[in-house]
């Protein structure tokens, strides 16, 4: 059953359209799923890219996130796009799932393939306690994107006065 477990999982993960699949990942079949499925063994392109890892932030799925780091996931595993776990978590809002990553050393400086960390992704969504929780695990607020925006750029331009606050 395992094998079959990770196929529905993979293809829920990588084919269903996001509502379909934040539906499905909130069921207990997915959660079953996520902690029979290999996180890093080689020779499975959709499991050892740490896509289980990513769907679960994305999607908020604490328990899920926590099973897969348990069980040896890399947390600084990245998609094709070079977002991250963090990266997906900061960017959909999920700050228990944002504070476990940090807490086990998720890597608050990785970039995206277009030049963005967590905590630029976090600003642009304004997703202000997110924003606040990599503040204090010590993001970079100088970073500068491919554009030379930092965050507080991003901040003001979107009109996020509580996050620039926070960057000030």
């Amino acid at each position: 059953t395992t094998h079959s477990n990770d196929k529905r999982f993979a293809y829920q993960v990588v084919t269903e359209p996001p509502r379909i699949r934040a539906k499905k990942m909130a069921s207990t079949e997915t959660d079953l799923a996520v902690r029979e499925t290999p996180v890093n063994e080689a020779g499975r392109e959709l499991i050892s890219t740490g896509y289980a890892l990513l769907a679960a932030c994305r999607c908020g799925k604490l328990k899920a996130v926590q099973d897969l780091l348990v069980r040896g996931a890399d947390i600084n595993v990245q998609d094709p796009r070079g977002k991250s776990a963090l990266v997906y978590a900061a960017m959909t809002g999920h700050t228990e799932v944002v504070s476990l990553l940090v807490e086990h050393g998720a890597n608050l400086e990785v970039t995206s393939a277009d030049g963005k960390t967590p905590l630029a992704f976090a600003v642009s969504r304004g997703n202000t306690n997110v924003v606040d929780i990599l503040l204090k695990a010590g993001a970079n607020i100088g970073f500068q994107l491919p554009s030379g925006d930092t965050v507080l750029h991003i901040a003001c331009e979107h009109g996020y006065l509580a996050i620039t606050e926070l960057l000030l």
